[in-house]
């Protein structure tokens, strides 16, 4: 018996602890109603606080939209400078290659000029021994001319001796023909008649091989002469055929001169006008990166009065429940007392009179309840552990499941530690969660960068500025259907 009434005692303990399980969410029930009731009347009463917050969101909105044309702009302005810079690397390269053939037509130039000079020095040379040769040649005609003069004269005197004695002997008494002198050749003026020496020895027997070697000679000396002036003429046609080169070439080198002068002074033209236009790229992307900056600015200004506002109207909201979740009386706002730091930021709504549990850091106050439509949404703060970012996450919960989930961190963060800072902050984010899988959620991931100091175009260029980094990531799941 004792066994089987412990049964029924444990299904009566949890049929008391289940009903007054029921009775507590009725309770919750009709508070979560009045606090909707008051709700509902706070949201009339800041009707203009939300309207000035809708105006503030199309501001938000118009710059987001003015950076990405701009950031458009900027692209198309870096593309024309790339195709700029391509053109002028291009026409350099032309000028370069324009450069090396006029150095090697130069150079070919130069060669031929000193040809030119070696065939001036051959042609005086060749002239020089034409010249030599001819005087050679007149030289041994008059020794020849007098040779045979003197051959003649002896060749008369043996005539005349021998018709002497044959007339004394009564024979010989024929008629002599007259024997014709020999006639110079053409071209060549006559000897001028020498007078025999009476002291010369008149030969008898030698007369005719003296003649007959005069003949070789004069021949042999002939087709010297000829064969020099073979020479000559093609000397002389070879000479003129170096000048007509020279002055082609000549004529070739003026033209190329002028030829690439004329593209020189194109390219100048073309290569100053497109350094004009890369001063002027560079000044518009200045004055460009200069109003980025400055609307980048105005950004993190605006995000900060956001924010402002939205932590002014949550702790409104909060002001209407107490620290254990009972109503309580709204009290005044006063703005001049000290400020707190929540996030990385002033948050002005904390009050003199505000309870403890108000004024305490975020870290000791733990998770923060608060009410929204039909949605329970519970903020826990987490801060970092080395400082750099102040981490904030959220939970969306309905009828006790989560529906959303998202963390946001703020911080400042030196520039070259912005991506180790940004996977180490995703991996505290998926190590927080062990149930959660990339592929199963919708996850979204924000990076919002400011530069902090404003003045920072001023800074040196290896030294590189602190950024004021804001992450966000959300995930969401479907909500699900409420069973009656």
């Amino acid at each position: 018996m004792e066994g089987g009434q412990e049964p029924q005692e444990s299904l009566r303990g949890l049929n008391d602890r289940l009903r007054g399980f029921l009775e507590h969410v009725a309770q919750l029930q009709r508070e979560n109603h009045a606090l909707q009731e008051r709700l509902v009347a706070f949201g009339q009463r800041s009707g203009q606080q939300d309207h000035e917050w809708t105006m503030k969101e199309r501001a938000v909105v118009q710059l987001r939209e003015q950076i990405s044309r701009l950031l458009i702009e900027n692209a198309e302005l870096a593309l024309n400078t790339e195709n700029t810079r391509s053109r002028v690397t291009c026409l350099q390269s032309r000028c370069e290659v324009e450069k090396t053939l006029r150095l090697h037509l130069e150079q070919r130039v130069s060669d031929l000029m000193e040809k030119k000079t070696d065939m001036d020095m051959a042609n005086n040379l060749l002239e020089k021994q034409l010249h030599t040769f001819r005087e050679e040649l007149l030289l041994l005609e008059e020794e020849q001319e007098r040779e045979l003069f003197l051959q003649q004269q002896q060749a008369d005197g043996l005539l005349a001796a021998q018709a002497a004695a044959e007339e004394e002997d009564g024979r010989g008494m024929e008629l002599r023909r007259p024997r014709p002198s020999p006639r110079p050749a053409p071209g060549l003026r006559p000897a001028p008649p020498t007078r025999i020496r009476k002291d010369t020895a008149v030969p008898n027997g030698d007369a005719t091989p003296q003649v007959s070697q005069g003949d070789e000679a004069l021949r042999e000396a002939r087709a010297e002469l000829t064969e020099v002036r073979k020479r000559w003429h093609s000397l002389q046609v070879e000479v003129e055929s170096l000048h007509a080169l020279e002055r082609s070439l000549q004529s070739s080198l003026r033209h190329t001169q002028h030829h690439y002068s004329q593209q020189l002074q194109d390219l100048s033209h073309s290569v100053r006008g497109l350094e004009a236009e890369l001063e002027d790229v560079r000044d518009g992307l200045a004055a460009q990166r200069q109003q980025h900056g400055q609307l980048l600015n105005t950004k993190m200004r605006l995000e900060r009065e956001i924010a402002t506002y939205r932590r002014l109207l949550e702790h409104e909201e909060g002001r209407f429940f107490s620290a254990d979740g009972q109503p309580r009386r709204l009290k005044p706002w006063r703005g001049s007392t000290p400020l707190l730091q929540q996030n990385g930021m002033c948050n002005g709504s904390v009050e003199d009179g505000d309870p403890p549990a108000l004024i305490e850091k975020p870290a000791k106050q733990g998770a923060t309840l608060r009410r929204q439509g039909s949605l329970v949404i519970l903020t826990e703060p987490i801060s970092s552990r080395e400082g750099e970012i102040c981490t904030v996450k959220t939970q969306e919960i309905l009828d006790g499941q989560v529906l959303r989930e998202s963390a946001e961190g703020h911080g400042r963060v030196e520039t070259e530690k912005i991506d180790k800072v940004i996977k180490q902050w995703e991996g505290s984010f998926f190590k927080g969660n062990p149930k959660l899988r990339k592929k199963s959620v919708s996850l979204r991931f924000d990076l919002h960068m400011a530069v902090a100091d404003e003045g920072c175009a001023q800074t040196k260029q290896d030294s590189l500025p602190d950024v004021e980094v804001r992450l966000v990531m959300k995930r969401s799941r479907s909500i699900p259907t409420i069973t009656q």
